[in-house]
């Protein structure tokens, strides 16, 4: 007879990066920091460098577009660390559990009784 192991918790996610993190935490915290590195490095219309001489040059920051960019950047990174890290009632993801939710309240909750 064939003997198979069995893992231990198979409810549980393998920790597979550094021993910490599963594969979809991990994708998670990548695509806030994409948003992020996007947000500051794609477009750099919030400073300006003015160079005066050769020697010397000055930084000048466009405030509001600092603030906005910071704003989303906040908002990328708590929302992505929500969905890598938290669990509702211990059953599901954040993730996972949006999505259901979501499916939930879009689909068509009228049911027709026919004999």
């Amino acid at each position: 007879m064939r003997y198979f192991q069995v893992p231990f918790n198979i409810n549980d996610e393998d920790k597979i990066i550094g021993g910490y993190m599963s594969l979809r935490q991990f994708g998670w915290i990548i695509a806030a920091g994409t948003v992020v590195a996007l947000a500051f490095l794609g477009d750099r219309s919030y400073m300006t460098i003015h160079r005066s001489s050769a020697d010397s040059s000055s930084i000048t920051f466009n405030y509001i577009g600092l603030t906005i960019r910071l704003i989303i950047s906040i908002i990328a990174v708590v929302f992505a660390a929500l969905c890598a890290f938290l669990k509702v009632d211990d059953t599901y993801n954040f993730d996972g559990y949006l999505i259901k939710m979501f499916r939930f309240k879009f689909r068509n909750k009228v049911f027709k009784y026919g004999r």
